[in-house]
């Protein structure tokens, strides 16, 4: 099977998004950004109630909820838009470069204007599907990003990519519903 394609920098972001939503310690860390600043907000608020002014106090609390509610949402569009800066500076040289993959019996080639690479089906570890996109992992760490809406027989790739992935025991994700958060 052959299929040919461009990325653009949607399609990186979107791996990006999806590889850090599966990273513990991003997560973890996300998530203990979000704790400390409502717990500190809340500390101030209750140490300005017993030894200061009570009215400032009210509005440490009301920060408190508002920081406690709302933080997670503008963390996600701060991390949205670190990565896409970052995908800017590191990867515009390779967006709208059009390349071919070609799935062999034993390996996948890969070609665009400046490389040709050839990959044993063995030094893939993991399929991943969302919604738009499949992403097969390497066992080195990167990834092959395929939009599926440059594929011109999705149904026929969907099936050959899974009779792949069951043959060298790929681990799968499905998570045709799976979100940025």
């Amino acid at each position: 099977m052959k299929i040919q394609l461009s990325l653009y920098k949607n399609d990186f972001l979107e791996y990006q998004l999806y590889t850090d939503s599966k990273n513990k310690r991003i997560s973890k860390k996300k998530r203990n950004t979000w704790l400390m600043l409502t717990s500190s907000f809340l500390l101030f608020a209750v140490i300005t109630f017993y030894y200061h002014d009570k009215q400032h106090s009210y509005l440490l609390f009301i920060i408190t909820i508002i920081t406690f509610l709302f933080f997670p949402f503008y963390q996600r569009k701060q991390y949205k838009t670190h990565y896409s800066k970052h995908i800017e500076e590191n990867y515009y040289n390779r967006f709208g470069q059009e390349s071919t993959l070609n799935f062999e019996e034993e390996y996948i080639t890969s070609n665009d204007a400046n490389f040709e690479t050839k990959m044993n089906y063995t030094a893939f570890e993991e399929l991943n599907e969302i919604k738009d996109y499949y992403f097969i992992k390497l066992k080195t760490g990167g990834s092959l990003i395929i939009p599926k809406n440059k594929l011109t027989n999705s149904e026929e790739f969907h099936l050959e990519i899974n009779k792949i992935a069951d043959k060298f025991n790929w681990k799968k994700n499905v998570e045709l519903d799976w979100k940025w958060k």
